[in-house]
């Protein structure tokens, strides 16, 4: 039971910006420490502020011992992954260690003609 008004600042959550909204989607996800965290496009819209404060509660769901799966278009929130598996047109087109299939990633982009197989890394 609540026992205090919340502050003349607070908003209604209709009111709330997107980015607000994530935030609190995000804090509920993380609540109660959770031993699986799944977050599709948890950065989708986030502004800098929140996106460091995401990764900050990634890595430390996985410190503390929890496994995150994140599915994400945006690259930034990967630095807190260490595991990448890529899909393009529903097939797996590469999974490894993050800075590798990063790599690759990049080394295609470089050189598009080069034909990638379903499992390549």
């Amino acid at each position: 039971m609540l026992t205090a008004t919340p502050p003349a600042s607070a908003k209604p959550a209709k009111r709330l910006s997107a980015g607000q909204r994530q935030r609190l989607a995000l804090a509920r996800a993380l609540y109660g420490s959770p031993f699986l965290i799944v977050l599709d496009e948890p950065n989708s819209n986030l502004d800098m502020e929140g996106e460091q404060a995401l990764a900050a509660a990634v890595a430390t769901a996985r410190q503390d011992g929890a496994i995150v799966i994140v599915v994400a278009h945006r690259p930034n929130i990967l630095s807190t992954v260490n595991k990448i598996l890529q899909i393009r047109d529903g097939q797996q087109v590469a999974f490894g260690n993050r800075d590798e299939v990063m790599a690759a990633a990049v080394q295609q982009i470089r050189t598009p003609e080069k034909a990638v197989g379903p499992h390549a890394v």
